[in-house]
């Protein structure tokens, strides 16, 4: 999907134990690099920034658009002897394709404003679960298009609200317009990490509560996902 965070995962991208996380010393005219510890990734024939790199693994982000909708080529460490083509060459894009960012695979990222991450505290210790009527804050990639638009890389410092409109569900309950407070780009973060900030609505059974966030243009985060309600 346009602007979003995604990985590639492998083997020998890097030194066996070295890990590589982009920092502000290497950003390039405010932007992430484009190259990180001699690895790089070609989508649409362009380099494209990179947040993270380890042996087995590149965090990567897409295209703000692609010349080529439907295809993508990948390609790592262009223009060297290392230089190396994904086999499948080609992945289908779209403009949205949300998913959530999870602690293990189920349990959604999340906080409270106060920096309190909401998860069960055996799954993120010093964590504790969200209570109906109380704000927290949701971490996702693959929402599209913002207001204003941001291209790939760049750094988003203050509000990029969603340029279209979005849903998001709770145990099977819509949350009505008035409890979903923002929906866009985090704030000084990289353009393709997104934040929903929600108020829990009433009513909702306490225990892991399936969450699902949809797109209006289309696209619905993942399965399986869930958030911890408490009692009230």
């Amino acid at each position: 999907a346009y602007n979003t965070l995604f990985s590639i995962y492998g083997s020998a991208f890097v030194a066996t134990g070295r890990t590589r996380e982009a920092k502000a010393f290497d950003f390039v005219d405010g932007r992430y690099p484009a190259q990180l510890d001699c690895v790089a990734v070609l989508v649409d024939g362009v380099k494209m920034p990179l947040t993270y790199v380890q042996a087995n693994q590149i965090n990567a982000q897409a295209r703000a658009g692609f010349q080529n909708p439907g295809k993508v080529e990948l390609l790592l460490n262009p223009g060297t002897a290392a230089e190396r083509r994904i086999p499948a060459g080609v992945y289908p894009t779209t403009e949205t394709q949300p998913a959530f960012f999870t602690f293990n695979g189920t349990s959604v990222k999340a906080r409270f404003q106060d920096g309190v991450i909401v998860a069960n505290p055996a799954v993120v210790p010093g964590a504790r679960a969200a209570k109906p009527g109380e704000i927290v804050q949701l971490y996702l990639t693959g929402l599209g298009v913002t207001d204003p638009v941001y291209q790939e890389g760049e750094v988003n410092m203050g509000q990029a609200p969603l340029a279209r409109d979005l849903v998001v569900e709770i145990g099977g309950q819509r949350l009505t317009a008035a409890d979903v407070l923002y929906a866009g780009l985090a704030g000084q973060s990289i353009s393709g990490l997104y934040q929903i900030n929600i108020r829990i609505p009433a009513g909702l059974a306490a225990g892991d509560r399936p969450i699902v966030a949809r797109v209006a243009s289309g696209g619905t985060t993942q399965n399986g996902t869930t958030i911890p309600i408490a009692a009230p």
